[in-house]
């Protein structure tokens, strides 16, 4: 990402014109810009991020594209697969789409702060599209009402799914449910489905009535599956001066989890032997989908204190919702305090985890991976949520111990 501090006059002369002929819509044939509130959690509202995103599909003679938003900031979608800029949550992609017969270019930016969307902002949106032959042809999209100077409105209602609820089981086929719209912002409705471990994806093809309150029946093979439900203020079939269509859209949105064919549950603990860090390439989705791998699970929880049995090098905890996490007890009494142990996906406060339970949480948004240093037999999580009534050594598990601290105070105290 770069400022505009750079002659972007220059920039044009130093390209030149464009030299693969033919009119730029013959190259570029769509452009979409969409910005908006996403809430991960659907039953907690103050769980939102935001987000922008740019993308263009082209033809294959494009090399590379650059925009200048109306902030005045400039950006730039390279000829790479992939780009990822952690510190500004910031990632480009160019790949095929196969639906579309085209390439697609994106910049995508997710931000914790709405005051993040200000570099780029409602206006004109030069972009800038540079080809393998040389040259470069410029094209304007207006972020705001068609034929005014007036900006998109925002929407303000928040959707809520009524049926199946977040974060529950349900059964195939499945009919979706929601509040109606109320919002004067909003003309329209989008909604998918996608399971990310079959790849298996649905959406409702063409935008919804703001006045329409379900979708479905759909069926869903067995499975953890995410409704996106989107309430959005949109125009449809615009084309600009130089004849490229595109879409402008401002949003809310809500992430909704499901099971199909089984109960729900906030999280599952496997064991495996297998360091799957050292794979070369996306490493992370073995952990993210153990059911790739040689992992074994070991068991499942509601978000529940637990103890999971079995020697094995390595345990995962994969966790299908945001699990609030305060300490982690080996078997062998000893609690997590600079173990090995490693994290991926969304998540934070890792250090809370060390040490005894103290009502200090690590919140793990995906999943965490703990190594076994040869002897443990078990290990026990210890959550947000309440320990057994006979737990009296405060390690959410009844054993012994607790026995041991019962017979010490046996028959103290005051008698009536």
């Amino acid at each position: 990402m770069k400022s505009c501090a750079f002659p972007f006059f220059l920039l044009v002369f130093l390209l030149g014109i464009n030299r693969v002929g033919g009119a730029m819509k013959d190259h570029v044939y769509y452009i979409e810009i969409t910005q908006g509130a996403d809430y991960e959690d659907p039953v907690d509202s103050s769980d939102d991020g935001f987000g922008f995103r740019l993308s263009v599909l082209t033809d294959a003679s494009v090399r590379q594209i650059d925009f200048q938003s109306p902030a005045g900031h400039l950006f730039v979608i390279p000829d790479e697969e992939e780009t990822d800029d952690p510190a500004t949550g910031t990632s480009t992609y160019r790949e095929y789409n196969d639906d579309q017969g085209a390439w697609e270019w994106a910049h995508e930016r997710e931000l914790s702060n709405v005051s993040g969307l200000a570099e780029y902002g409602d206006g004109t949106y030069l972009i800038t599209i540079t080809y393998y032959a040389g040259g470069f042809d410029q094209t304007h999209i207006w972020f705001g009402m068609p034929g005014s100077d007036q900006p998109i409105p925002q929407p303000v209602q928040v959707p809520r799914l009524l049926s199946p609820a977040p974060y529950s089981g349900t059964n195939s086929p499945v009919t979706f449910s929601w509040e109606l719209i109320t919002d004067q912002n909003a003309n329209a409705i989008w909604a998918s489905l996608d399971n990310e471990q079959t790849g298996e994806y649905f959406d409702v093809g063409v935008p919804l009535s703001p006045n329409q309150t379900s979708w479905g029946p759909i069926a869903l093979n067995d499975g953890v599956w995410e409704l996106e439900l989107v309430f959005a203020h949109g125009s449809p079939d615009l084309s600009n001066e130089d004849g490229i269509e595109y879409l402008v859209v401002k949003y809310n949105e809500v992430d909704c989890l499901f099971t199909v064919g089984r109960p729900w549950v906030d999280y599952e603990v496997w064991g495996g032997n297998t360091d799957y860090t050292q794979m070369p390439d996306e490493w992370w989705e073995y952990y993210r989908n153990p059911e790739w791998t040689d992992f074994v699970q070991l068991t499942e929880s509601q978000d529940q204190a637990g103890r999971y049995c079995g020697q094995y090098q390595y345990y995962l905890v994969r966790a299908y919702r945001p699990l609030l996490l305060d300490a982690v007890r080996a078997s062998d009494s000893t609690y997590q305090s600079n173990w090995p142990w490693h994290w991926h996906g969304w998540g934070y406060n890792f250090e809370n985890l060390n040490g005894l339970p103290d009502g200090m949480y690590a919140t793990v948004g995906d999943w965490i991976l703990f190594e076994n240093p040869g002897h443990w037999q078990c290990i026990t999580l210890i959550t947000d949520q309440s320990c057994p009534t006979a737990d009296l050594t405060g390690d959410c598990f009844v054993d012994l111990a607790d026995l041991a601290q019962l017979a010490q105070q046996w028959l103290t105290g005051l008698e009536k």
